[in-house]
């Protein structure tokens, strides 16, 4: 059971970051200009930032970020549970 507690708090981990990193450059190469600059650069600052960025930008709560970040959450949690072996 551990097995396949490890292989699902894993994927949803996985998921969940290319999900994000998608959903960043997107937005970026939507933005256009120097923003892609900025993004290589600063993306671990970003991927924090860009869920607050994006609502005060497009004007709408980015439900879809933080539905990326409640899987890496419940994936580490899922992690947690199936201990160190």
């Amino acid at each position: 059971m551990k097995g396949i507690g490890k292989v699902v708090g894993w994927t949803l981990i996985g998921s969940g970051y290319l999900y994000c990193f998608a959903m960043l450059w997107m937005n970026v190469i939507e933005w256009g200009g120097w923003s892609a600059v900025w993004a290589f650069i600063l993306s671990p600052v970003l991927a924090l930032l860009i869920p607050l960025i994006a609502w005060i930008v497009e004007g709408t709560f980015p439900v879809l970020y933080f539905a990326g970040w409640g899987a890496i959450i419940l994936g580490a949690i899922i992690l947690n549970f199936t201990g160190n072996d």
